[in-house]
């Protein structure tokens, strides 16, 4: 039901919305900020201040400026466009793409000077949620060490924005990122947590109020961090847990994932195509076919059936994300059964201790020998991270699967888990025949890739062109060479499925000077796939080019005219960068235009040669 809804329900982010200048009104759903930037999600319910059907909208803002929190609302003024797909080479990462399945629609950019912070939107689901930042500033105010309280802020109230990137690498290299994620595992230590605490109540007879206290602390857990399908599908359970516990009635844990499965779809129904919902239900619905049934310890041997669990549950949720993973992301973790079992019997006490620690700030008490007790946990858990990752082999990369065989996975997997209850060798023959026919689809299904090709790529902050010869990716840059590395880096990031998929392991700086058979550079003249390009990047007039000027690329470092620059170097086409600005871009336009001289521009749209 949820799927059909979502289907029903999802706007087209490409024709439902037409862009538009305005005074916009919303309230900030989330905040990331980067270098000297922040990108906002806003839902926008208000527009020249007419009221307008609630939609959410990408809005990047060049500044820190002005102070704002989550749940703020604000006003801005801006040109809205559709969420673009942005794409431009083959088989590249979109990180507009979960945007769009969360239901976000349009984009644009708000000048700090354009953007009047209006009051926090009341309600007391934005109050709860308010109460994140209470407790990130309770463990900043700590004597813990820098590193543990960004992990105890990031898996107790969800926000990343302070953990470090090499930290987060080494936690996905390693099998352990659904620990910086919050999940089922974080909301059982809680209220692990919550129970031992409130054994007073117990042992005065009030069982039922300590349920009750346990529930309305999960839920509103689940509130400040944000209502994300994997906690809400945890809480949902543990209150269904719970509940039949005080209720003495028979607890079914299938029909608790079920049920939390409807509630979420019942509120949004587009959760269904989000990475955090499938990894949520299909982890704990492995746990539940599978930990048991692996388990060789039969459960009269209780302690050793418990200790054998670790093991069995890690390999369980495995084998059911496993390849969700590697689908998404790229890459399968070797040592993963190693790090999970180890660091999950860290984690309940140092999360646990910074329950304490929140509390006690509340309290305003200082507990010393707590801090450098978890300060000790902190530095083991990321000592044993840092040693797996460290290991030969420790994951492998480059992964591409399609969708077809994840499906067939699924099919395998559901005929050997029919076998292990059923006991009836049909099922095995059907899923190792099935298994079969996915190894022969994976190992026959290989594109073919041109050797050469040339791609230049719209972006605001440089003009970046890249040539592929073969099984080497070169970078031409007009990045300063300070940051050409970090060009390097990012794109590398972000094209990684392009690497991968044609063998290439990483993209290399093209040196000014360099000739191959298909592919050549002298200076800002360069030759691919029969085109000969020259680069536009200084103020002063360009001289007279000997050979034959396909494509003149006009970058930002260009100031001068345009029309003198053409019949200097007489291109077929001038082409206009993305990092040009806006006013100087239109006016290069304009004239180009009305001389009749051929014009591209790269604003919206990549060249690409292949």
């Amino acid at each position: 039901m949820g799927f059909i809804i979502s289907l029903v329900l999802a706007p087209d982010p490409f024709n439902s919305f037409q862009a538009d200048e305005a005074n916009y009104s919303g309230v900030v759903k989330e905040i990331k900020e980067y270098d000297s930037s922040r990108s906002l999600i806003v839902s926008i319910d208000s527009a020249d201040n007419n009221y307008c059907r609630p939609f959410l909208a990408k809005i990047f803002v060049p500044s820190f400026l002005p102070i704002f929190d989550e749940r703020d609302r604000i006003m801005f003024h801006s040109t809205l466009s559709p969420l673009r797909d942005e794409t431009y080479l083959p088989d590249e990462i979109d990180y507009n793409r979960p945007l769009r399945l969360q239901g976000v629609i349009a984009e644009g950019m708000a000048e700090p000077e354009n953007i009047k912070i209006v009051y926090p939107e009341p309600g007391i689901l934005n109050s709860i949620f308010r109460m994140r930042a209470n407790v990130t500033r309770k463990i900043a105010m700590t004597n813990l060490s820098s590193g543990t309280k960004d992990f105890l802020i990031t898996t107790l109230t969800g926000d990343r924005s302070f953990l470090a990137p090499d930290i987060r690498d080494v936690f996905s290299i390693t099998g352990l990122a659904h620990i910086l994620a919050l999940s089922g595992l974080h909301v059982g230590i809680i209220s692990w947590v919550i129970f031992i605490m409130l054994i007073p109540l117990k042992i005065a007879g009030m069982k039922g109020t300590r349920i009750v206290i346990t529930i309305v602390i999960l839920w509103l857990f689940a509130i400040m961090t944000g209502l994300s399908p994997s906690v809400v599908r945890a809480v949902i359970m543990a209150t269904l847990l719970l509940a039949a516990t005080f209720l003495e009635r028979i607890r079914n844990p299938f029909n608790s994932l079920c049920f939390a499965a409807i509630i979420i779809l019942l509120f949004t129904p587009h959760a269904i195509f989000t990475i955090g919902f499938q990894l949520s239900f299909i982890a704990v619905a492995s746990i539940l076919l599978l930990a048991n049934k692996i388990n060789p310890i039969p459960q009269s041997n209780r302690t050793l059936h418990i200790i054998v669990s670790y093991f069995s549950v890690a390999i369980s949720a495995m084998i059911g994300t496993g390849i969700i993973s590697a689908f998404y992301f790229g890459f399968f973790p070797i040592y993963f059964l190693f790090t999970n079992v180890a660091i999950s019997l860290l984690l309940p006490f140092l999360l646990g201790g910074g329950i304490i620690l929140v509390i006690a700030g509340y309290l305003h008490v200082n507990i010393p020998w707590l801090e450098y007790m978890l300060d000790h946990i902190y530095n083991a858990i990321i000592s044993i991270a840092g040693f797996t990752a460290s290991l030969p082999g420790a994951h492998i990369d480059g992964i591409i699967i399609g969708l077809l065989p994840v499906t067939l996975y699924f099919i395998v997997l559901a005929f050997i888990i029919l076998y292990l209850y059923k006991r009836r060798y049909v099922w095995l023959v059907s899923g190792c025949v099935t298994a079969l026919v996915t190894i022969l689809l994976m190992r026959f299904d290989h594109d073919i890739f041109t050797d050469q090709a040339m791609y230049i790529i719209p972006s605001h902050s440089e003009t970046s062109v890249l040539l592929k010869d073969r099984k080497t990716l070169w970078l031409v840059t007009t990045a300063h060479r300070i940051k050409k590395t970090e060009v390097k880096a990012k794109m590398e990031r972000k094209y990684q499925r392009y690497m991968s998929r044609r063998g290439i392991d990483s993209i290399t700086l093209m040196p000014d000077i360099y000739k191959s058979h298909e592919i050549a550079r002298n200076g800002n003249l360069l030759h691919a796939k029969g085109k000969t390009i020259l680069i536009a990047n200084s103020p002063i007039h360009m001289k007279s080019y000997a050979p034959q000027i396909d494509y003149a690329l006009v970058t930002r470092g260009f100031t001068g005219d345009i029309k003198e620059f053409q019949d200097s170097v007489n291109a077929d086409t001038i082409v206009l960068s993305a990092d040009i600005h806006l006013r100087r871009h239109n006016r290069y336009a304009n004239e180009l235009i009305d001389a009749q001289i051929p014009i591209r521009t790269l604003r919206n749209n990549p060249l690409i040669f292949e």
